[in-house]
Formats: C-alpha cells, sequence, structure tokens
C-alpha cells in the first residue's frame, strides 16, 4: 500500500494457465482516521497534491514561504532564495501561461487550429503540469497521440530540443541516460503498455541454453502526430536579442547614474549647488 493513491496491489500466478493477473484494489475507508468526510483516497489526493499546488503558488509570489517548503523535497532553502530572482518570473509566466497561449508558440508542430482547441483554450497549463504529476503517481495517463493536450505539450518540447540542439547542448550530460526533454516527458502524458491498475501478464517460462527465448517481436512504427520543430534557431536569436537589451538597459542606468554623480562633484566644487534643482 502507498499513500497516493492508497491502492493495494493483489496479484495471481496462474501457471496452468500462463499468466499472471494483477487487480488494485482502492483504499476508501480507514477507520479511525478523521478525513473529514472524505473518502480515504480522495483525502490523500488532496493532502499530497495540495502541498505541490502550494509549491507551485509560493513560486510566483512568496519565495521565502517556498523555501521554507523546499526542505521537505531535499533542496536546500537557501540556494532557492538564491535563485529566487530568476524562479519568481518563470513561475508568474508559468501561471499565467493558458492552452492558447502555448499552442501559439508551437503551431506549425502541433498542426491544430484554433477551433480545435477552442473549449480548452482558457484552461492554465500550470495546472494541466499538475495533472501530469499525479498521473506519475496515479497511473494511466489519458494523454495520448490522438488527443491536443498531447499535441500541444510535445510541440513544445519539439520547440525546446530544437533550441538545445543548436546549441549543441545534451540533455544527457544533466540527466543520465536522457536523449531529449520530450522523451523524459512524455511518458508523463501517455503509456502504451497496459493498464497500471488491472492487467493480465503473460507468464514466461524459464529459458535456458536447451530452450532458448523466442525473438522479441518487432513493436509496430509510431506515426508520429507532431511535427519536428525548426525553430531552434529562431529561439536563439531571441534569447540573444533579450540579453542584448537587458545590457543595454543596465549600461544606460550605469550611465545615467554616473552622470549624475559627476553633475553633483561638478556643481559642489563649482559652488552651483543651487543650480540642480532637479537633484534636491
Amino acid at each position: 500500500m502507498i499513500g497516493c493513491p492508497p491502492t493495494m496491489r493483489n496479484i495471481t500466478l496462474d501457471p496452468a494457465h500462463a499468466k499472471v493477473d494483477v487487480e488494485t484494489v482502492t483504499i476508501t475507508d480507514v477507520p479511525g482516521l478523521d478525513t473529514g468526510g472524505k473518502p480515504f483516497d480522495q483525502y490523500m489526493r488532496t493532502f499530497f497534491f495540495g502541498m505541490i499546488s502550494e509549491l507551485l503558488d509560493a513560486a510566483a509570489t512568496d519565495i521565502d514561504h517556498l523555501a521554507e517548503m523546499t526542505d521537505a523535497f531535499s533542496v536546500p532553502g537557501e540556494k532557492v532564495k538564491k535563485l529566487g530572482w530568476l524562479i519568481k518570473p518563470v513561475a508568474k509566466w508559468l501561471n499565467k501561461l493558458t492552452f492558447k497561449k502555448a499552442w501559439r508558440l508551437c503551431k506549425k508542430e502541433n498542426g491544430l487550429s484554433k477551433k480545435d482547441i477552442a473549449d480548452i483554450a482558457d484552461h492554465r497549463v500550470v495546472d494541466f503540469i499538475l495533472e501530469l504529476v499525479q498521473n506519475l503517481y496515479c497511473g494511466d495517463s489519458p494523454y495520448g497521440p490522438d488527443t491536443r493536450e498531447y499535441k500541444i505539450c510535445c510541440g513544445l518540447l519539439n520547440v525546446i530540443d530544437a533550441f538545445l540542439n543548436t546549441v549543441h547542448f545534451s540533455i544527457g550530460k544533466v540527466l543520465k541516460g536522457a536523449t531529449s526533454v520530450r522523451g523524459l516527458v512524455e511518458p508523463l502524458l501517455w503509456n502504451p503498455g497496459p493498464c497500471d491498475a488491472n492487467a493480465t501478464l503473460p507468464l514466461y517460462p524459464l529459458y535456458d541454453d536447451e530452450n532458448p527465448a523466442p525473438k522479441k517481436a518487432e513493436k509496430p512504427a509510431f506515426d508520429d502526430p507532431v511535427r519536428p520543430s525548426k525553430k531552434g534557431p529562431l529561439v536563439l536569436a531571441i534569447l540573444v536579442l533579450l540579453v542584448i537589451l537587458v545590457l543595454a538597459i543596465l549600461v544606460g542606468l550605469i550611465a545615467l547614474v554616473v552622470w549624475a554623480v559627476v553633475a553633483i562633484v561638478h556643481a559642489a566644487t563649482t559652488g552651483c549647488i543651487g543650480a540642480l534643482p532637479f537633484l534636491f
């Protein structure tokens, strides 16, 4: 049994029929535990994922509170505070990001029209991310290749991968075994394997030299509904321009401060302080 979802697995080995039956039982009632009138599984879901939602909100609004919470996830609070200048604007942008805005960023890749996403256009992406985290624990994520969520999400991931390829950065340097950002996230959207809750799996015999294992059947080719992205150079150019703009603003502010200091010193040494009414 695990915390969220609170389930137990019943596994039945059936050698006579060469199969393994897996059944999932959800715990909905725990005698003696006050769940506020909620079924136990819903209580645990609210308790666990409510904390994750609070983390996302704190990242956008209160870095100090976020730093207090991250210690529970083995992330030092002091490090969070040092990176607060970066975390806060990114989190704010993410909290305001809707499917419509995300769709615009990868229209060519996802192949969807504005009409296709009309009923989910105003849904927040951060809520979708929270759902993906839930699916990581709860299993059986419903967003297969035919869904709009899959196409938009993978379209964005293809743009990110295109940018990383442009700057010749391999995600495998940070996360061992990873080949792409999409490859990391896609299993949270959709898993083509057996059902995570209830399934019947084959029970294989023991293979040896006298009884070799048969060759594995080839997997059918995957018809990817999302186009590869060519926006890597464009994203790089935009980032370079933003850096230049920020540097230009900083240089302008420094120049303004220097000019003001020089003006004050000059006025003080020439006895013309009264000539600087804009400063005093």
